[in-house]
């Protein structure tokens, strides 16, 4: 009995991180990253920058972990141009994607938000976007969500706690046209999976469940009259 007890008390408590933590990450800002003129400022995921990387362009690898407490929202990297020079490409090598939602993806996107300063867009090349991890999802669009510049992966899912690396092998990379317009030029860069709609209950089914419920509470309430007689 005190092992169900403590149970719950750590589910419970693990319940209430996991609602906290959408809300209290702290923000990660790396000023002038892999010397590329441009600041990223992002949280709840990593992101390192390759040395080796071509002129004129900022070489990153990012991972991210999806939780039920990020995974509505999506994982955000805001990019802010701090230098007259920044440069023109930012490539996503890799990336690792872990699903820790608690349910399966029925698909993935890749999004950029541009704000208004900026006019960022993905490159479609023999090389980008990525190529659909193996065994995970099939097919890949370049298009647009909501006006939004975007890449869509589907045709498949990504079951609960596994991970998908993506730009390993000959999986290609994601590249994007930052367009670097001026200093203060600013992009977010947003990733969100996607999984199937909860499917209502009917209707009839919702009334009979109310009907029943109804006919509980007239039955309650004969049993106490009985009993106070």
């Amino acid at each position: 009995m005190k092992g169900l007890i403590k149970l719950a008390a750590v589910a419970g408590f693990s319940a209430m991180v996991g609602l906290f933590a959408g809300t209290s990450r702290a923000a990660t800002v790396i000023s002038n990253i892999g010397g590329s003129g441009w600041t990223a400022t992002f949280s709840g995921l990593s992101l390192a920058s390759d040395p080796t990387q071509p002129v004129g362009q900022l070489n990153v690898e990012k991972g991210a972990v999806f939780t039920t407490a990020n995974a509505g929202e999506g994982l955000l990297i805001t990019f802010t141009q701090t230098s007259a020079s920044a440069t023109s490409v930012i490539d996503f090598t890799n990336e690792s994607i872990t699903n820790n939602t608690g349910t399966n993806w029925s698909g993935f996107e890749f999004v950029i938000l541009n704000d208004g300063t900026g006019s960022a867009s993905f490159e479609t090349t023999e090389n980008s976007p990525f190529v659909p991890p193996a065994g995970i999802f099939t097919t890949v669009s370049v298009t647009t969500l909501d006006g939004n510049p975007a890449v869509v992966y589907g045709g498949g899912s990504q079951a609960n706690l596994a991970t998908a690396l993506w730009g390993v092998a000959s999986d290609g990379d994601l590249l994007i046209s930052a367009n670097p317009l001026g200093i203060g030029t600013t992009f977010t860069f947003k990733e969100v999976p996607v999984t199937g709609p909860l499917v209502p209950l009917p209707p009839a089914v919702w009334q009979g469940l109310v009907g029943i419920m109804g006919l509980g509470l007239v039955s309650c309430g004969k049993s106490l009259k009985k009993l106070m007689a």
